[in-house]
């Protein structure tokens, strides 16, 4: 029997990127269990889908790859921190100068900078002393805030830097005070602003800005246009978390009665949030990480290794492949994490049914059991789902992933996979070529995949009847 050779193309990844950039939290139901991974001395900012983390550590703004800890502070700078970094691994920051006049440190000021491929770009203000970054996306575009006067306690105003540019957009946003936060992939820009007329959270679209809360503090938006933070509180110690999407707020809620204080910090493009929950700001007594994916708010502590020596303090980011950096302790010592989902996932649309194209056309369902659209003699239809945390090894020892389907009948039925591999451009997500037996009927199927033993929650996979013809 001839075997599929999959020949990647862009039409999967282009299919990809339309359901995953769009999807809500109800998307891919996930309460999966992590491994935890140490990641140093420092505390972490933000991370990118290849797994490399920025933050501070010693008051210095640093890179972590690989596994080594490297100091970006951009020459003749006394101090700074690192807050964003996209998939380039570019990371931007803040970082401050003075002048040495007599063993004083004088003329004190603030700058954005970007850091690539080893090299430092410091960026200039929109007029005033000081200005800094918090993020950037794959194009390299930066959002961040800059005074616009040296007069103490004048303006300040949100800025996108971009072709060698700071462009003002706190024009467009508030009289008064702007500050962007989080860039997306296509421009929207979440922040915080206040003025005579507008204050709170607000998400910038194409040169106007909708406020969404007021007293509200937008932390970061993905590329579906969701944005996360906090609002309400905080004069009392206390804080809610929210999500808003598609024009509505909504509370995220708490871990326990006792935390007051939640603030959501970080949302990945499936909807999974992560932050913060504490019994309140000023105490910062038992703060602990969350994740809120698939309408339900949980601990972080409950999902990893019992026995492992860390309480997981917050959680600062969560990348596209579901990995979650923040900090801790362990066994009593401050250190950053990397957790890192163990269940096997499939991917799924709002309706929960499978993102699956059929391997020979590139068509999603519904499927049928036989079609003149495959590579092989016996004309069984090969579908090609696409998971994730599926991550083998080199040189591991351990069996393949297996595929399961489960009718209305409850018959069960194996799929057996022909390839398994990562899908071109989107190192995080494993494409599985499943083949389709000849004796499946017309239906709905449940379909889960298992590896290392543990088996993946229910996505649907729709037969229909019949044969394609020859077109």
């Amino acid at each position: 029997m001839a075997k599929l050779r999959l020949v990647p193309t862009v039409s999967i990844l282009a299919a990809l990127a339309c359901i995953l950039h769009f999807a809500s939290s109800s998307a891919c139901a996930q309460s999966s269990q992590y491994t935890i991974t140490d990641l140093g001395p420092f505390t972490v900012r933000t991370m990118n889908d290849l797994g490399q983390a920025a933050g501070i550590m010693g008051n210095k703004p640093v890179l972590y790859n690989n596994g080594v800890i490297s100091d970006i502070t951009p020459p003749g700078g006394i101090r700074g921190e690192a807050s964003g970094i996209n998939n380039s691994g570019h990371v931007v920051g803040w970082v401050f100068f003075c002048d040495l006049v007599d063993g004083n440190c004088v003329n004190g000021r603030s700058r954005a900078f970007i850091y690539r491929n080893g090299t430092n770009n410091v960026l200039g203000t929109l007029g005033g002393r000081d200005s800094l970054a918090f993020d950037i996306n794959d194009s390299g575009q930066v959002a961040g805030w800059s005074d616009t006067s040296l007069q103490t306690g004048g303006d300040s105003h949100a800025f996108v830097f971009q072709n060698g540019a700071l462009h003002d957009i706190g024009v467009n946003i508030s009289t008064r005070r702007s500050e962007a936060h989080s860039i997306n992939a296509v421009g929207q820009v979440a922040g915080v602003a206040s003025s005579n007329t507008n204050n709170g959270a607000f998400v910038y679209t194409n040169g106007n800005a909708v406020f969404f809360e007021i007293n509200g503090y937008a932390n970061d938006v993905n590329n579906g246009g969701q944005v996360v933070g906090r609002f309400g509180g905080n004069d009392d110690g206390s804080g809610r978390a929210y999500l808003f999407s598609n024009g509505v707020r909504q509370d995220l809620g708490s871990l326990s009665s006792q935390h007051t204080y939640n603030e959501a910090i970080a949302i990945n493009d499936i909807g999974q949030v992560v932050g913060i929950s504490s019994q309140s700001f000023f105490t910062r007594l038992d703060e602990r990480a969350f994740i809120y994916s698939n309408g339900v708010m949980q601990d972080l502590n409950n999902l990893i290794p019992a026995g492992s020596g860390w309480i997981l303090n917050i959680a600062t980011d969560i990348n596209s492949a579901g990995q979650i950096v923040g900090n801790g302790k362990l066994n009593g010592q401050d250190r950053a994490f990397l957790l890192t989902p163990s269940e096997p996932m499939l991917l799924t649309d709002l309706t929960n049914q499978l993102i699956a194209v059929e391997s020979a056309s590139f068509l999603r369902g519904p499927f049928r059991p036989f079609s003149v659209f495959n590579l092989s003699s016996d004309q069984r239809t090969r579908i090609t789902l696409i998971t994730r945390n599926i991550d083998i090894i080199a040189g591991e020892n351990i069996a393949a992933p297996s595929v399961e389907a489960e009718d209305a009948q409850h018959r069960i039925f194996s799929l057996p996979v022909e390839h398994v591999g990562r899908v071109p451009g989107a190192g995080w997500l494993t494409q599985i070529v499943v083949r389709l037996p000849e004796d499946l009927t017309a239906g709905d199927l449940q379909v889960t995949v298992s590896f290392r033993g543990r088996t993946s929650r229910r996505g649907l996979l729709s037969i229909a009847a019949g044969a394609l013809t020859t077109p």
